[in-house]
């Protein structure tokens, strides 16, 4: 997303997802060229774990929006195509975000997985 997005979607946001934005916003300003290869790594791969729990907070949400009526959907013939427009998503993302969610219920030791950084 540019930042001319993420600027426009300040008004749609609220409490925790604003400031986690503002997290975003800060993180990125703050990357920087030059450092040393180790702490380039090792960010990197704090970095991916943070980006898997928001995924995974993300493939919750839309495999909820599955449990509720269609007219939530607003128009869309499932979730996933709701997701898909809306949330300006390839398909088969929508679709992994959709099965990952309902999945995480039952796949507990992967789900802990995740959240540990395995």
């Amino acid at each position: 997303m540019c930042e001319g997005e993420m600027a426009g979607l300040s008004g749609e946001m609220g409490g925790d997802l604003a400031d986690l934005r503002a997290a975003v916003e800060r993180y990125a300003a703050g990357l920087r060229a030059g450092r040393d290869p180790e702490e380039h790594r090792q960010e990197m791969i704090g970095l991916r774990r943070v980006m898997d729990r928001l995924e995974l907070a993300f493939a919750g949400m839309t495999a909820a929006l599955g449990s509720f009526d269609e007219v939530e959907w607003q128009g869309d013939r499932s979730p996933v195509e709701w997701v898909r427009h809306q949330c300006h998503t390839w398909g088969p993302v929508a679709t992994d975000a959709y099965f990952v969610g309902m999945g995480s219920v039952n796949l507990e030791a992967s789900t802990r997985a995740t959240l540990a950084g395995r």
